[in-house]
């Protein structure tokens, strides 16, 4: 009998009319789930296969893949959240339609940050003007 008058209790606070009462039902809501409405997290934790560059670099050129273009980067790096710098190279076999993606950081050690096949040149819509356009390309 006591956890329901507790119970009533708690829900006495919110049965007043008016606006009021739905403000006080709106705030305990944002009060009770801050982290569903505000704190949406669009990001993952990655594991990235590093290594010495002349062996990753070796793994790269078994696949007869040749440099496309450089780039100096940065990546967000977990639980720090600190962004480090780096250079970004993209090989490509255009042979295979291979690809692969790596950062070099400036104490040498380079990291994949992606690999793939069947790659090809894209000419259509570019994605950011048409967001329904991601499934088919």
């Amino acid at each position: 009998m006591r956890l329901i008058n507790q119970e009533c209790i708690l829900w006495d606070v919110f049965i007043v009319k008016g606006v009021y009462g739905m403000r006080k039902i709106l705030l305990a809501f944002l009060l009770l789930f801050p982290t569903n409405l505000f704190a949406q997290n669009n990001s993952i934790t990655a594991i990235l296969p590093c290594d010495k560059p002349e062996k990753v670099f070796k793994l790269i050129a078994d696949n007869r893949e040749s440099l496309l273009f450089t780039s100096n980067g940065a990546l967000m790096l977990a639980p720090t959240y600190q962004y480090y710098s780096g250079v970004v190279m993209v090989f490509v076999n255009q042979e295979t339609n291979k690809f692969t993606i790596v950062v070099q950081w400036p104490d040498d050690v380079v990291c994949m940050l992606a690999a793939g096949v069947d790659f090809e040149p894209y000419s259509g819509v570019q994605p950011w003007n048409h967001p329904g356009l991601k499934k088919d390309l």
